[in-house]
């Protein structure tokens, strides 16, 4: 164990199978869904993480793995 992953019971973990087709396929079915995302995607704010200030010093010092 590397510390890659949290340490959590295995009866946590569920394999989603592709939940990205999963997700297309119900964007493509329901107007609904389509309605909601796009509702979503307005309320979204897209944040560039590498041109914040502390974001290399905290993304360097969080990949140490643990001894």
């Amino acid at each position: 164990r590397i510390g890659l992953l949290p340490d959590v019971p295995a009866e946590r973990i569920v394999f989603v199978g592709n939940a990205a087709a999963s997700g297309a396929q119900i964007i493509l079915l329901s107007s609904q869904s389509r309605t909601q995302a796009r509702k979503l995607a307005r309320r979204i704010k897209y944040v560039e993480i590498a041109h914040e200030e502390k974001f290399e010093s905290v993304f360097t010092d969080s990949m140490s793995f643990p001894r």
